[in-house]
């Protein structure tokens, strides 16, 4: 399983799984994640569509997609310790 290391942004790790989760078994409902860095600025969102989960990265617009959980942390755990790198 993936290590989710979000430095001090006070996310926890269950509450991430459990919310993608939700968006697989509600596929149908478009409900879409949006994780913001420690200025609430959005960093990613995060949506389930034709058995994927899409990541779309807010700044450059870029979408990636993952077939897993898993993966899916990883890629916003990236994400936002990115920001939280950068804004340091």
């Amino acid at each position: 399983m993936t290590v989710l290391n979000l430095k001090g942004s006070g996310i926890m790790p269950q509450h991430i799984i459990t919310m993608l989760k939700t968006l697989k078994e509600f596929e149908i409902s478009q409900i879409t994640l949006t994780f913001n860095d420690q200025s609430n600025k959005p960093v990613v969102k995060v949506a389930y569509i034709s058995n994927s989960y899409r990541v779309t990265y807010i700044e450059s617009q870029f979408v990636e997609t993952y077939n897993d959980i898993n993966s899916t942390l990883s890629a916003i755990n990236s994400a936002i310790n990115e920001t939280l790198e950068t804004s340091n």
